[in-house]
């Protein structure tokens, strides 16, 4: 991952890219400083909208990394309480299923 500062990244792929979210959700937990202070600005841009919660889910569901996996359980936790009444209604039943089976 390459330094950039805070203007210059696009968190806007990590809402369609699983791939790229699980990249940076895995760099919170490496002890690269650059990796690391690059996915934190991410991560911060991309928790502002409540489109985070299924990608989330989408992480905790999917990835092969546990610390990749715990992490999204984190962020999506501290993420539910404020955005859980923007989910469209026809993904709550979705969300609210995984979250009691998983969480």
């Amino acid at each position: 991952m390459a330094s950039q500062n805070e203007s210059e990244l696009d968190e806007t792929i990590l809402y369609t890219n699983s791939e790229e979210l699980g990249n940076v959700l895995y760099a919170l937990t490496q002890p690269n400083n650059n990796d690391l202070r690059r996915a934190t600005l991410l991560i911060r841009k991309f928790l502002d909208k409540p489109e985070a919660i299924m990608p989330l889910v989408q992480q905790i569901e999917t990835s092969q990394h546990a610390e990749v996996r715990q992490v999204a359980a984190v962020y999506l936790r501290e993420q539910i309480e404020e955005f859980y009444k923007k989910v469209p209604a026809d993904i709550k039943p979705k969300l609210k299923g995984f979250l009691i089976t998983k969480l």
